[in-house]
């Protein structure tokens, strides 16, 4: 499988038409039906379902879609990191951040590209272990992270405190209560972050379910928090998340705090400690000299 592969499926994904697929791509139209083909046959299963007369996406189709987005843009992403790399170019912070929403950090981004236009802000979205190899590595320059584990070559500083609440379905009896308990939890299913993402939110959950008098019924774990609410939409299970999921807007989903269960779920702008750069240093200045402020703008607007 090659990286044109999923140029052209994508292309394909979103025309639904193979003609103007083909002219979008600049490639004559057999020569993409049998790329798209070699796709098929590699994955093992149909990805599109075709006639004479119309293009729509399969099952397997609609599942492959936004992870082949996804590759493709960190195809694109790593392609630029190397090239800048490679040139030796001044004026490039690479910055990487979880995928569990800070309210206030598309806003400070978006101030510091306009104040500053001469740097070059790589953004990339990363678990944080992920970060963590990515910045001893130097790949990455600055990153936020949940907690992750005691590295002493990191300098972590704390940027938002995000309380825990349970996530349910619609459906479930219990989203029509405004508070819980842990035990009243006994005979719900469990959706979790993957302990080596979460380890602290992990731990916390099963370390109250047994203080309760039971073993969670873990169903699930993910790596995105998104895709472990979109399970709980669908009715697979409860979750322990941070309330700032709420501003995924994912309909379905009833969030009630849990009076027994107390975790913040922080979050921190981290770096290395041997990283001297005056435009890292300047920027971790700039941020933190501005975060206090963008805190008491987002406890104002969640009123």
């Amino acid at each position: 499988m090659e990286l044109r592969h999923l140029r052209y499926f994508v292309a394909i994904a979103e025309e639904l038409n193979f003609t103007r697929a083909s002219a979008r791509l600049h490639i004559a139209q057999p020569s993409l039906s049998q790329q798209i083909r070699q796709l098929e046959e590699e994955i093992g299963y149909s990805l599109l379902r075709r006639n004479r007369h119309r293009v729509e996406l399969s099952d397997i189709g609609k599942i492959f879609l936004p992870e082949a987005i996804r590759t493709l843009a960190q195809a694109d992403f790593s392609i630029r990191l190397a090239r800048k790399r490679g040139e030796g170019k001044s004026g490039r912070l690479a910055f990487a951040f979880i995928s569990t929403p800070i309210p206030f950090l598309p806003r400070l981004i978006t101030h510091y590209n306009r104040s500053h236009p001469d740097v070059d802000l790589d953004l990339v979205e990363m678990p944080a272990i992920h970060q963590v190899e990515a910045l001893h590595d130097g790949i990455v320059d600055v990153g936020v992270i949940a907690p992750f584990q005691n590295d002493e070559r990191l300098e972590q500083i704390p940027i938002f405190h995000d309380p825990v609440v349970l996530a349910l379905p619609r459906s479930n009896p219990l989203a029509k209560r405004t508070s819980l308990r842990v035990r009243e939890l006994k005979n719900e299913n469990f959706i979790l972050n993957a302990r080596k993402i979460r380890v602290d939110l992990y731990d916390h959950v099963i370390s109250a379910c047994r203080q309760a008098g039971f073993s969670p019924r873990i169903v699930q774990e993910a790596v995105e928090v998104q895709t472990i609410v979109r399970l709980v939409a669908e009715g697979l299970g409860v979750a322990f998340l941070p309330s700032s999921v709420q501003n995924y807007g994912i309909k379905g989903v009833f969030y009630r705090p849990v009076t027994n269960f107390k975790l913040n779920m922080n979050a921190f702008l981290v770096l290395r400690k041997d990283n001297h750069s005056s435009l890292t240093r300047s920027f971790v200045e700039w941020f933190m000299n501005r975060v206090p402020s963008e805190r008491k703008t987002t406890e104002i607007y969640s009123k």
